[in-house]
């Protein structure tokens, strides 16, 4: 036998494993099956979807972006990453695999695909996600003046607030970003980046590290996602 034939072996052994809800035996067949293949975008998505049913998403996400990185139209990789960055609450992300899914995905997938979509959507929006910080700090970095937002202290203000700025045309029409510098003196302006291909978790860290001393704060642009 030979190592690709042993390497496909021990993927159905996973398999099987899989379907027994045996996750934990699955990683490990996938695993050493990566180990003989590290080539097969296939054994990182089996792989990553193992790694889901037991709350490990940070390796879904890993796996996912390996899988990608192999083959990018690999539409169920998209799918797991969505999934993985949902149940992290990380939104944004999970949208843009969502989205990254769509065109690779078939007409009877597509309408599921969309809602799925929608209900992420509809979490960024969510008053939970979206405190009066990060609504301040969006106005603030859309030029849009609050009128009196130091006697803002309620829940139904901070409510109405993001009502009327999901509202604003100068929020819809500004172009995606991730995250938001916030200099330390207010009178200068907050600038729009994005942070790419950093490990999962270490965020924060590499935030402070590529900004500087002069980052007093950051958040997640979350709602300029539709």
């Amino acid at each position: 036998m030979s190592t690709s034939q042993h390497a496909i072996q021990l993927k159905d052994e996973g398999n099987s494993l899989f379907k027994q809800k045996n996750y934990e035996g699955a990683i490990r067949k996938f695993s050493e099956a990566i180990a003989l293949d590290s080539r097969n975008h296939t054994f990182y998505g089996n792989r990553a979807a193992s790694f889901y049913f037991i709350g490990r998403y940070y390796e879904v996400i890993t796996d996912c972006q390996i899988a990608l990185q192999l083959n990018p139209r690999y539409a169920k990789a998209w799918l797991r990453k969505a999934d993985a960055h949902d149940a992290l609450m990380q939104y944004a992300e999970s949208i843009e695999s969502y989205q990254q899914a769509l065109p690779l995905s078939s007409s009877s997938e597509y309408p599921e695909l969309q809602q799925r979509i929608q209900v992420v959507t509809s979490k960024i929006m969510h008053p939970s996600t979206m405190n009066l910080s990060t609504l301040l700090t969006i106005a603030r970095a859309h030029s849009i003046p609050i009128p009196h937002q130091d006697q803002m202290h309620t829940p139904a203000q901070t409510e109405t607030l993001r009502k009327a700025l999901h509202r604003h045309p100068k929020w819809g029409s500004q172009p995606r970003v991730r995250y938001m510098y916030i200099p330390d003196d207010d009178s200068q302006p907050i600038r729009n980046f994005e942070l790419e291909r950093l490990p999962v978790g270490k965020l924060d860290g590499e935030v402070k590290r590529v900004l500087g001393g002069g980052c007093r704060d950051y958040t997640e642009e979350l709602s300029v996602v539709r």
